[in-house]
């Protein structure tokens, strides 16, 4: 049950996880494989190298990231609903004796977060930033990390809805240096992958505030972190979706 995947940066290895063990690996595990010629899947250019058991972090493993330079691997499944991190005393290999459990978590399903499905995760190129891929919720979330590739200096972001067009979202990959991310899922009609630009235009407002006596338009989405206070009325050409209390006098 291969459920995420992941390779070296030249396309010379490549990383799968699963949750059923072939005997005599019976259990989770991350199998890492040779290739050949940089990039090509085919049978003849891949070799079975080694494997490394995760089963004793994670039961229903999801998604594997090897990140900082080789040197850290992460984990991610839907049991624990929370980010493993391991450490590689050899760049990109799990040979026997050169991956230990580093003791760092990033729990989702605690508050004041209630993800309850990771699915998949992304690094940017610095490892200051990772992306998480839900499916209770149908979101990604955003976290920045005060210590590069240290999942547990993680503080939670922002995050986004993807709801509208999968509710059954599994895969995830964000390239920042291009400014989109892909998402693909198992209930979207058409099975389809979808493309988010991560660039969206956004106006930062100062807490002395912004004056305008005409309209200000935005085509964009807009948050509102604290509270959204209107003297006149609530106008809305499509529909009004509320997920937290509201009060209204």
């Amino acid at each position: 049950v291969p459920t995420g995947i992941d390779f070296h940066p030249d396309g010379t290895k490549m990383f799968v996880i699963g949750q059923t063990g072939v005997a005599p690996l019976s259990g989770e595990y991350v199998h890492e494989y040779s290739l050949s010629t940089p990039w090509n899947v085919a049978p003849s250019s891949v070799g079975y190298t080694t494997s490394h058991n995760v089963s004793a972090q994670e039961g229903t493993p999801t998604g594997v990231v090897i990140g900082a330079a080789g040197t850290a691997m992460y984990v991610v499944g839907t049991t624990s609903n929370t980010v493993f991190q391991y450490t590689l005393t050899t760049p990109y290999s799990l040979a026997d004796g050169n991956v230990t459990y580093a003791s760092k978590t990033l729990v989702l399903s605690a508050a004041p977060l209630t993800e309850t499905a990771c699915q998949d995760i992304s690094f940017n190129s610095t490892g200051t930033v990772l992306w998480v891929l839900g499916s209770t919720n149908d979101r990604i979330y955003e976290f920045r990390l005060g210590t590069a590739w240290d999942i547990s200096t993680a503080v939670f972001y922002d995050d986004v809805y993807v709801g509208f067009n999968e509710t059954a979202p599994v895969g995830l990959h964000v390239i920042p240096e291009q400014n989109v991310a892909y998402i693909v899922g198992s209930v979207s009609s058409g099975d389809s992958v979808f493309q988010y630009s991560t660039n969206t235009p956004a106006i930062e407002i100062a807490s002395s505030g912004i004056s305008s006596e005409s309209s200000i338009i935005l085509s964009n989405e807009t948050r509102v972190k604290d509270r959204l206070y209107v003297k006149g009325n609530i106008l809305t050409q499509g529909t009004l979706t509320v997920s937290g209390a509201t009060t209204l006098n």
